[in-house]
């Protein structure tokens, strides 16, 4: 369950080292209703005790607006997400956890030391360069795969939205994911 939900919020823009979301994808992804989702998974209360702050964080992160200041707080925000799924190892396979979150793992703990040798070139160019690599993405990944859009129009489904509201259900919740899989499969051809 939990690996679902970071990999619709890993899909909505979290990539590499940084969230990367130019502005012509964070205008689609607005249309993204993430809580509609998150309530659809059916996820217990532990769960989002531990990862409601770190989601926000990562959107907070998504604008590219000042990342390198977002970095500071983005791994505080997972630091303290895995202290509490560590802390409740009966509600969440911390297993599952480390695998979906292994990038940010990487650059709060191994690559940190590079991070902040280079704090103010990264301040001075990361935002730009990033918004350029990803609109050039967008034109040629997200505009072929449609990924923003099926992740999308998967947070309005009707079934969705009554998972919702009636405490969700993950294996219905797999059953219509279909759409995200499809451009997921054809962003992977793409890049390559």
């Amino acid at each position: 369950m939990l690996k679902l939900l970071i990999l619709v919020t890993s899909l909505i823009g979290v990539s590499g080292a940084f969230g990367v979301f130019p502005s012509l994808l964070r205008a689609n992804s607005d249309t993204i209703d993430v809580m509609n989702l998150m309530a659809s998974l059916g996820l217990p209360e532990c769960v989002h005790k531990c990862i409601d702050p770190f989601i926000q964080h990562l959107h907070n992160a998504l604008a590219l607006k000042d990342t390198i200041d977002h970095y500071d707080i983005l791994c505080s925000s997972y630091l303290n997400t895995t202290e509490c799924i560590e802390a409740n190892p009966t509600c969440v396979n911390d297993r599952v956890y480390r695998v979906a979150t292994s990038g940010i793992n990487n650059i709060c703990t191994r690559k940190r030391k590079y991070i902040e040798k280079n704090r103010f070139c990264l301040r001075q160019y990361l935002d730009d360069k990033a918004n350029a690599v990803c609109n050039l993405l967008q034109q040629t990944c997200d505009g072929k795969c449609q990924m923003i859009k099926s992740i999308a129009d998967v947070s309005h489904d009707k079934d969705i939205q009554a998972l919702a509201h009636h405490g969700g259900d993950m294996v219905k919740v797999l059953g219509k994911i279909g759409p995200i899989c499809t451009a997921a499969e054809c962003h992977v051809f793409v890049i390559k």
